[in-house]
């Protein structure tokens, strides 16, 4: 038996306004981010009020910005790709030294 996965359309609209959120170094204003989104004011605010009960932005006077949660996921990431830019260095070394340890 096959299966078959499908994009979820509804998650790509909450993950575009997530992104442009996030990649904002300011609040911005709920209409902003519906037109950039290329969605309805309806749709980006029940997108919204759903990223902020989760945790994921907060309300900064009349916009919405990232919270401590999503720069916590980066930092994650940031930390895993450092140690393995470390990793790599140290197989590098090794191979400059001809690949004695």
């Amino acid at each position: 038996m096959s299966s078959t996965y499908t994009k979820i359309n509804a998650l790509s609209k909450g993950l575009a306004i997530l992104n442009i959120i996030g990649s904002s170094p300011v609040p911005i204003m709920a209409r902003d981010i519906a037109e950039q989104a290329g969605v309805t004011y309806s749709t980006a605010m029940n997108n919204i009020i759903t990223l902020e009960d989760a945790g994921f932005i907060e309300k900064q006077g009349s916009g919405y910005i990232g919270s401590f949660k999503l720069a916590s996921m980066w930092s994650n990431r940031m930390s895993y790709l450092k140690r393995k830019k470390e990793k790599v260095a140290d197989e590098i070394e090794v191979l400059e030294r001809g690949g004695a340890q």
